[in-house]
């Protein structure tokens, strides 16, 4: 027997959000459920004469109506169902869950953004193949939130599909190409050539260089990746970093040895041991984060960032008003990236010559540094035939 009292809660509490009406094998009045009872007959589900009393007839109509308006159906009628019979929207957000990765790609169902972050190992997988393809949403978590929509969407409109931020069959067969993982990926060269090679080729013919010398510049620069966990891939510099405003660091929490891009260390606590840096991208991540609470603004001009990993204090070669907005930009997905790279070769006539004429020593010189050339012309060179047999 279902003993329940509705005259517990006022029709304008429930609709608030507190208690709820259900069956009450008692019948007790409640004047909400009448108010109830004659706004269902009114919306076409009919319970018979209003006489505030949860019966059998009341709970098929609140059934019958949840039913209708796509609610849970289990004749509990909570802020939900009242909001529904108000005429209101009722945000019951999208489960992604109900479908895997195989079944949205085969065609069955889509993934798109629920507002209750539910999680779906299906939209985990999608999350790891945008990031993968440049579209950055963050570390995947399997949550469809608005950061996965803004990538969903700035994927679709990159690749000409509809721009929905819903990723059914098409979306995710674009993706599994872009990302390397479909039956277009073959190594990462060949995945990066597939995601960026018509945006690469397209700068390349505008300023008169060869599409393979971009390519592969940028190769030697990220294997090409601009991102990793999904963050934008970056190096701290402390060398650049313990200058000016943030000289006083050195030595506390900062060091480099001779050269200076050598012995770089870092450590929180003046009693700490060093750490070494340049471990890994969680680490750097560590690092930069510290950096940035000691002096946010030499911290961003300190790291190289992204595919082309140029130097944040390049900002306003990259068209941008500081370092940080360069960074917050690349954020939001690879193409971003490239073109602040074609900026700062464009910004150098000598750069953009270089490029033009494939002198790899110059190239290397203006990019990686005068003291690097011996290193980095031949993989500069070495790239290009890379990138060009992708």
């Amino acid at each position: 027997m279902a003993d329940y009292d509705n005259s517990r809660y006022t029709y304008e509490q429930v609709l608030s959000g507190t208690g709820y009406y259900m069956q009450d094998d008692l019948l007790r009045y409640s004047a909400g459920v009448k108010t109830m009872q004659e706004k269902l007959n009114t919306a076409g589900y009919s319970c018979g004469t209003p006489d505030g009393k949860f019966g059998s007839g009341t709970d098929t109509a609140v059934r019958n109506f949840q039913s209708a308006k796509g609610l849970t159906v289990d004749g509990k009628a909570g802020k939900g169902t009242l909001t529904a019979l108000e005429g209101g929207a009722v945000d019951e957000g999208y489960d992604n869950s109900r479908y895997t990765y195989a079944q949205v790609l085969a065609g069955t169902g889509y993934y798109m953004q629920d507002s209750k972050l539910r999680y779906s190992e299906g939209v985990k997988t999608m999350q790891s193949k945008l990031n993968s393809a440049g579209y950055n949403c963050g570390t995947p978590d399997g949550k469809f939130g608005a950061g996965t929509t803004t990538a969903v969407r700035n994927f679709q409109s990159a690749k000409g599909l509809t721009v929905d931020g819903k990723a059914g069959k098409g979306t995710l067969t674009a993706l599994d190409v872009a990302s390397g993982s479909g039956t277009g990926g073959g190594n990462s060269y060949t995945s990066f050539k597939q995601k960026h090679g018509a945006t690469i080729k397209s700068y390349a013919n505008t300023h008169g260089i060869d599409e393979n010398v971009l390519g592969g510049f940028i190769l030697v620069e990220s294997s090409g990746s601009g991102f990793s966990n999904g963050k934008v891939t970056i190096r701290l510099e402390n060398h650049h970093f313990l200058k000016g405003t943030a000289a006083q660091y050195k030595g506390i929490y900062f060091d480099y040895g001779s050269p200076t891009y050598t012995g770089h260390v870092y450590r929180k606590n003046e009693s700490d041991d060093w750490m070494k840096c340049h471990q890994n991208q969680t680490q750097e991540n560590d690092a930069f984060s510290f950096a940035i609470s000691l002096n946010s603004t030499k911290a961003y001009e300190a790291i190289s960032m992204g595919l082309a990993q140029i130097m944040g204090f390049n900002y306003g070669r990259c068209g941008y008003k500081s370092a940080k907005e360069m960074y917050d930009d690349f954020a939001t997905g690879e193409e971003a990236q490239l073109e602040g790279f074609i900026k700062f070769i464009v910004s150098d006539s000598n750069l953009l010559k270089a490029c033009q004429d494939k002198d790899y020593r110059t190239m290397a010189s203006l990019y990686n540094g005068s003291g690097n050339v011996d290193v980095y012309a031949p993989k500069i060179e070495a790239a290009y035939t890379t990138y060009k047999n992708a």
